[in-house]
């Protein structure tokens, strides 16, 4: 399929397009305005790592807080739903919820690249998704520097253990030199225990130092956590974003139209073109029927005259052209081979054989032929109610023998077009049709007539069709666009094929020009050029012959 064909389907099926894809945005917006609006607060926590600290308890060989920035930020962030920290708050807050329902509303992200988390609080209540979050940041914070703290606070334990070791060692060298001193014993010599003293002393003079920078630190100590935005209450509700969900609700839209168009068209096996016909049957198109409007044939209908005689002789649409064209075609095609007796049929019911037959009957008698059409779908008749006839009588009399030809024989008008009708329904109709009186009655009228139109019922129907067409000439096998399957003219084709019958051709009924494949797209547009030329003088040859 070529990429136009494709724009021909969606500019053919935009009004399945626009449809569903007006109602999956009017589901997308009922369904968005039913919902409840849910708001979002947010604070914003930066992680400051100390290097004071993580130096002080380093040297001390101590694991802290303070050190690995990377681990801290994650571990962070998961503390933050933890089911005690969520129990704190909901107790501060006198939240009626479990700690699991209280988790669902709490959303929390650490950046990769950045030293930032943030806590996020959804509720259907702005005040309380903004009052729960900074709650719930502000006793994270909280317990997050006593647990500094408290490390910070055994680290200063650990350097008064050691200042008071050092203060003993002081006292202990101090007694031992004066002891040894007032003896007059031998022992180490005075420098010797005074440089041991200064030692200790200077090792004490650095602890106290540390000592009291610890005390600096606990007492400002935040854990490494500093509160960076405080959540505001919000002003408009996160979700339903409507605008987002009706922007999502066209696309979706307008991807399930698109898949729903195309894929039908894809499984449609109905003849969609000429090109079709001619592929899958292998018999030439020869012509193409477009429907036709009723507004149409009101205006070009007379109170003396039948809608389709009328039609055909007043009418300059390109309905009128098609039939001669049709006319035309069939001559052409019929030229060698003289065939006077045509059955007009078609696969399936409905796909308008009848009306089809009557305007070709009429076209032929028009242009100047002895045309007769005669009705032989003796179980659904149609024929007389498209010409407006008494079916009292009809085909089915002459063919038991109870009624003469003539008397069952019609006069349409004064252009030289007669009707024999089916007449009444009889019990046995394929027997009737395959009978001898009935290959004796086309014979006569080929003698009688120039040509013999015969409507037939559907070949995949009953086997009528298939039982005549090896009494006549020609088969004219009708298609109508978008409702013939492929299946069902392919095995007209067969079935009449199987009693060696001249398969003339095709004709594609109720083209609707508007469509992609409609009877401009083959030929150009008839009523283009109708008046400028063929048009004009076959509608002076008809009119001729009609009076």
């Amino acid at each position: 399929m070529e990429v136009s064909e494709y724009f021909q389907i969606i500019r053919e099926r935009r009004r399945d397009i626009v449809l569903i894809t007006l109602v999956t945005i009017l589901v997308v917006f009922l369904f968005s305005i039913v919902q409840k609006p849910i708001y979002k607060a947010s604070a914003l926590i930066e992680v400051q790592p100390s290097d004071a600290g993580s130096s002080f308890l380093g040297q001390l060989n101590l694991p802290s807080v303070y050190s690995q920035p990377e681990r801290q930020l994650s571990t962070q962030a998961d503390l933050v739903t933890a089911e005690p920290l969520a129990l704190m708050v909901i107790d501060k807050l006198n939240l009626k919820m479990t700690p699991e329902e209280f988790t669902k509303k709490v959303s929390v992200s650490a950046g990769e690249n950045t030293d930032l988390i943030e806590i996020t609080v959804a509720d259907t209540d702005p005040i309380k998704a903004s009052l729960i979050a900074n709650t719930l940041t502000e006793t994270f914070l909280t317990n997050t520097k006593k647990a500094a703290s408290s490390e910070v606070s055994k680290a200063k334990d650990e350097v008064s253990f050691k200042m008071k070791d050092i203060q003993e060692d002081v006292r202990l060298y101090s007694r031992l030199n004066n002891k040894e001193g007032e003896e007059g014993k031998p022992g180490e010599s005075d420098e010797n225990v005074q440089s041991r003293i200064a030692i200790a002393k200077d090792i004490y003079t650095d602890l106290a130092g540390k000592y009291q920078q610890l005390k600096i630190l606990e007492d400002l100590s935040t854990g490494g956590l500093k509160m960076v935005v405080v959540a505001t209450t919000p002003r408009r509700p996160s979700s339903p974003d409507i605008p987002k969900n009706l922007f999502l609700a066209l696309v979706l839209g307008l991807a399930f139209s698109g898949t729903w168009v195309f894929g039908t068209e894809y499984l449609d096996n109905t003849i969609k073109n000429a090109d079709e016909v001619e592929k899958y049957l292998e018999i030439p198109v020869l012509g193409q029927i477009p429907i036709v409007k009723d507004k149409e044939a009101e205006k070009s209908t007379d109170k003396d005259e039948t809608p389709v005689r009328a039609q055909i002789v007043h009418s300059s649409s390109i309905a009128a052209e098609a039939y001669r064209s049709l006319r035309t075609n069939i001559q052409f095609i019929n030229f060698d081979s003289q065939a006077r007796s045509i059955i007009i049929t078609s696969p399936t019911a409905g796909d308008g054989k009848t009306t089809v037959a009557t305007n070709l009957a009429t076209t032929l008698s028009l242009a100047g032929s002895r045309v007769i059409l005669v009705d032989c779908d003796l179980r659904h008749p149609k024929v007389h109610e498209v010409v407006d006839l008494d079916n009292t009588l009809g085909l089915s009399n002459v063919l038991v023998k109870s009624h003469d030809l003539n008397e069952v024989t019609q006069e349409v008008g004064d252009a030289g077009l007669s009707v024999i009708t089916s007449g009444p329904k009889p019990p046995n109709p394929s027997e009737l049709l395959g009978s001898g009186r009935m290959s004796e009655l086309i014979q006569f009228l080929k003698e009688k007539f120039d040509y013999v139109i015969i409507d037939t019922p559907p070949v995949c129907a009953v086997t009528d069709a298939v039982v005549l067409a090896g009494k006549v000439e020609g088969v004219v096998l009708i298609c109508s666009l978008y409702k013939t399957t492929r299946e069902a003219a392919i095995e007209s084709r067969r079935s009449l094929e199987k009693v060696n019958s001249k398969l003339m051709g095709a004709v594609i009924n109720k083209v609707d020009h508007s469509r992609r494949y409609g009877y401009y797209s083959r030929y150009g547009g008839y009523s283009r050029y109708g008046h400028y030329y063929g048009q004009y003088h076959d509608e002076e040859k008809d009119r001729t012959m009609a009076s």
